[in-house]
């Protein structure tokens, strides 16, 4: 009973909307298909952080592999704000398995965009930092679900490695490594 009063249809608030999904992440049983439902509706919500709220919240709730929770998941990886991208990617690390070709095609495609946009600032600029959380997060990431052998992963992460102009030691570092990884995997 208190799953269903949480549930965000309904309420009129901003805050409102963000407490019950929270609280669904919490409370709700993984598989509840009313529960996922509402929150993948709450994905799309206008409200940046009621966006985020949903994306964790499905994390938590959605069964692994759920196609309907995973593409609300995945559309989340391009929103325009960097936390709902951040939780978005944290989502999909509980959502998918090695070899989750949703997951994957989102999280090379949030690299590709964080190319372009690099590209485009001027050349003093830097990536802000939130950004680098979020790039850095897509890394991880990529590095847990990418299978083996997966050439585009090497591919995506040695041009990201030739173009980008961050300073992040830990996320370059990280990116080398799974290089490294995949490469040696991919020439045996």
């Amino acid at each position: 009973m208190l799953v269903r009063a949480l549930l965000p249809q309904g309420l009129t608030t901003g805050l409102e909307q963000v407490l019950a999904a929270e609280g669904l992440g919490h409370l709700a049983r993984r598989g509840d298909e009313e529960v996922v439902h509402s929150l993948v509706q709450a994905s799309a919500n206008q409200d940046w952080a009621v966006r985020k709220a949903s994306a964790w919240a499905l994390g938590k709730t959605a069964p692994v592999g759920d196609s309907d929770s995973l593409q609300a998941v995945v559309t989340l990886v391009e929103d325009p704000d960097w936390r709902v991208r951040k939780a978005a990617l944290e989502s999909l690390g509980l959502l998918c398995e090695e070899g989750c070709e949703i997951a994957l095609s989102g999280i090379l495609s949030r690299l590709e965009d964080s190319r372009v946009e690099v590209e485009q600032r001027h050349v003093l600029d830097i990536i802000s930092r939130e950004d680098r959380d979020v790039q850095r997060t897509a890394v991880e990431l990529l590095g847990r679900l990418a299978q083996r052998g997966d050439h585009r992963v090497v591919t995506a992460l040695q041009r990201y490695l030739d173009t980008t102009r961050t300073r992040d030691m830990h996320l370059l570092d990280s990116v080398q490594e799974i290089v490294r990884q995949f490469s040696i995997t991919t020439i045996s």
